[in-house]
């Protein structure tokens, strides 16, 4: 040992008594203080114009682009420089040859160098923790978990380099062609996890080579064992490599048997690589403030219920435009946004299935079959895919009908016989999240609630396209937010018949035609069996929903509200949450952002007064109401051409803070009873959510509509605490101080020393 401690003091001595060594420390505090200031500037002056920043730690020194992600880039290129000579050096100067006769164990050599370099790793390691010191003192609350985890990645990367460096300089006498050859290994080994990945096999072997990526989740804060086994692995192996390059100078052997040894540690490497990247052997710290890297508890409470094995089974459509994402090339990308998931149940079986057929989401289909498959067999060459193991439409349908899921790429949940859909969703993250996942989950292990919407009075429809349908946020599968991928089950029913006693929700919005006596009764059997409905009513059609609100005490008024705003439409209503503190807690989120909800066709609400039909056991409280001063509910009928309207008490307005919405409660028959009453149908419409007229709040507050319908037992809530690193406290002269100390005094420092060593050597 202490010989290989006298070698790698030597070692830095040459390494420092060159400018090389003192260079690369220069710009490297340099390329580190730009890139620490420049991001800390752009901060503090959206700080100071107004802007709420959020989760600094992150998009400082995390995200792409950050601090730690450029530093990623700049050691590509420096390391190479640093360790080009540790062994060229010696072939070139033929001190090799005294180092091969002498009893200087080769290993020791090795070791010795690579030590050396892990010393000079430890410097560059030290700027950077300057750096995060700066960082320290300018944000309020920093993540200390993230710069500790980041400047470790960044560690394990130098090491790394450095010692397929020393291999490299092993293989050469010239240093220059050492430093270009471990460019090149670098470069093989950050594009390898993409190639062939079509072969299974051969794709976890080519991800495990690959360096590219492997300190992103310890930039992040997430330290895996894997990651960890992985940076050592590739430097046992380059040292080992080092070693029988040197043997082999030393004493010749045949190519057979250096073949042999060369192979030999390649697969040791790769099965232990292999071995400790399987999820059973794999451990996780998160070492972030907020845990933020893995699974909320209620995530885990839900991931711990499944004592048997889970089965992700995923259809991908090849034609389909998001089929890419699921491709044999993107396999384990994929699979990585099940991590989280496998980490506490590493039983999970993931399975890819691939089919051809129509898109049903496409506005232009194949013409006929023919065309269909020549498509089919043209995109999977395209993929390097066997067609043969393609599933043609017949076949994947003896399997499963996915034309209800309009043939998207889908994946299907499956334990203990009971199957759920997972999707994929049209946005940009397109993968499920950790809700979306756990709300799958959740329906694998409970009930979920059945929303009905009533149909057979031209009522909108949640399937429907147009701007007075609700598909958008009830049955759109490629949303997230839609009320089938929070853990709902929603379906059209008819009130000509008895409602199923499954349904929990009701639905009745906007009819244009009378219910029935039958129809009615039914619904009073339902509200009277303890069941929770929505009713929704529009201005001019009060009649049609008015028999159905008497029901639970409540009606709507004649007339329309009047919105008294300039650039808004006079009935465009907004409707406020009241004042003070809200009386529903299930709705605080949605009167949490301050912003009123669009209610475009809306007239006010009233409390009926006919004792006899009405239900007066509720629990009945004002949701949203009117703006005293700018809204009135006019009596008298809109003019075709009216422009300006004025309110008129004597022809029957009324002004003041009306309600437009009530929810009721009251327990019964051993439910606790929900009915929310609206007195528009149009504020969750495909027209009026996909409208940025204004800042409204339609869609949180039509969210936590069902959220208070069905008790809060869906959706899964993954949310987390607020981040607390999100303010600078630094100025823009304290900033400036920050420049001069980062781009001034460190390298005038590090040049200052370097300028000393190197005078007082040439003196000697």
């Amino acid at each position: 040992m202490k010989l290989i401690f006298k070698i790698a003091r030597q070692e830095l001595e040459t390494l420092f008594f060159s400018p090389i060594a003192w260079l690369i420390l220069i710009i490297f505090s340099v390329q580190c203080g730009i890139s620490f200031t420049d991001k800390i500037s752009i901060f503090e002056a959206n700080q100071y114009s107004g802007s709420q920043l959020s989760q600094l730690t992150i998009y400082l020194f995390s995200s792409s682009n950050s601090f730690f992600a450029q530093l990623q880039k700049y050691l590509y290129l420096y390391i190479p420089l640093v360790t080009m000579g540790l062994m060229s050096r010696e072939t070139s100067s033929g001190t090799i040859k005294l180092l091969f006769s002498s009893p200087v164990k080769l290993t020791s050599i090795v070791l010795g160098k690579y030590l050396s370099m892990m010393v000079y790793g430890l410097l560059l390691s030290l700027i950077m923790l300057l750096i995060c010191i700066g960082g320290i003192i300018s944000v309020d609350n920093i993540d200390l978990g993230i710069l500790f985890s980041g400047v470790l990645g960044l560690y394990l990367l130098i090491c790394a380099y450095a010692a397929i460096g020393l291999y490299m300089s092993c293989l050469t006498s010239y240093q220059m062609i050492a430093a270009l050859s471990t460019l090149v290994v670098l470069g093989i080994l950050s594009y390898i996890g993409g190639m062939w990945q079509n072969i299974a096999f051969v794709r976890d072997l080519t991800y495990f080579l690959s360096i590219n990526g492997r300190a992103g989740r310890l930039f992040f804060g997430l330290i895996s064992s894997k990651d960890i086994i992985y940076f050592v692995l590739v430097i046992c192996l380059f040292l080992v490599l080092a070693i029988i390059k040197l043997q082999n100078d030393r004493r010749a052997k045949t190519p057979l048997a250096s073949a042999g040894r060369y192979l030999g540690t390649f697969a040791i490497v790769l099965f232990l690589g292999y071995l400790s990247s399987r999820p059973a052997f794999t451990a996780y710290l998160d070492v972030t403030a907020q845990k933020s890297n893995t699974l909320t508890p209620t995530s885990q409470a839900l991931i711990k219920q499944f004592d048997k094995p889970l089965k992700i089974t995923s259809y991908i459509n090849i034609l389909e435009g998001g089929a890419y994402l699921g491709l044999p090339s993107n396999q384990i990308s994929d699979m990585e946004n099940f991590e989280k998931f496998i980490r506490f149940k590493p039983d999970i079986e993931i399975e890819y299935i691939y089919y051809y057929d129509q898109p049903l989401e496409d506005r232009q289909p194949f013409a006929n079959r023919k065309e269909l498959t020549k498509t089919a067999r043209r995109k999977a060459e395209a993929e390097r895919m066997d067609f043969s193991k393609i599933l043609s439409p017949e076949e994947i349908r003896k399997k499963i009908d996915l034309r209800p899921e309009k043939n998207r790429f889908v994946r299907v949940v499956n334990y203990e016989g009971k199957t759920a859909f997972l999707r994929m969703f049209n946005d940009p993250q397109a993968y499920p999240g950790e809700q979306e996942i756990s709300v799958v989950l959740k329906k694998l292990l409970t009930k979920s609630p059945v929303v009905a919407f009533v149909s057979g009075h031209d009522e909108p429809h949640i399937e429907g396209n147009s701007e007075k349908d609700y598909q958008d946020f009830v049955s759109y599968r490629g949303s997230r937010s839609s009320l089938i991928n929070l853990g709902y089950d929603v379906l059209t029913i008819s009130l000509s018949k008895n409602i199923n006693p499954d349904v929990d929700v009701l639905v009745i919005a906007d009819p244009w035609t009378d219910f029935s006596r039958e129809e009615l009764a039914r619904v009073e059997k339902f509200i009277n069996g303890g069941g929770s409905l929505l009713i929704a009513g529009e201005a001019g059609r009060q009649s049609f929903i008015n028999p159905v609100a008497r029901l639970a005490g409540v009606q709507l008024d004649p007339g329309i509200v009047i919105q008294n705003t300039k650039d808004i439409a006079l009935t465009y209503a907004l409707g406020n949450f009241p004042e003070g503190e809200i009386t529903v807690p299930d709705f605080k989120d949605a009167a949490s952002f301050k912003i009123p909800v669009a209610l475009p066709n809306a007239t006010t609400l009233s409390v009926y007064q006919n004792k006899q039909q009405a239900n007066t056991s509720f629990k009945t409280v004002p949701l949203l109401v009117t703006d005293a001063e700018k809204n009135w509910n006019r009596y008298r009928p809109l003019l075709g051409d009216s422009l300006r309207l004025t309110f008129n008490a004597a022809a029957g307005d009324r002004k003041g803070v009306l309600p437009l919405a009530y929810a009721l409660e009251r327990k019964q028959n051993n439910k606790q009873q929900r009915i929310i009453v609206t007195g528009d149908a149009s504020f969750f419409s495909n027209g009026e959510l996909s409208k940025n007229n204004i800042p409204k709040a339609n869609f949180i507050f039509t969210y936590d509509i069902f959220r208070y319908l069905t008790g809060g037992t869906f959706p899964v809530d993954v949310s987390r605490p607020a981040t607390t690193d999100n303010l600078l406290k630094v100025s823009r002269a304290e900033i400036s101080l920050f420049q001069i100390f980062y781009l001034g005094i460190i390298p005038g420092i590090i040049g200052l020393m370097g300028a000393i060593l190197l005078i007082r050597r040439k003196r000697n």
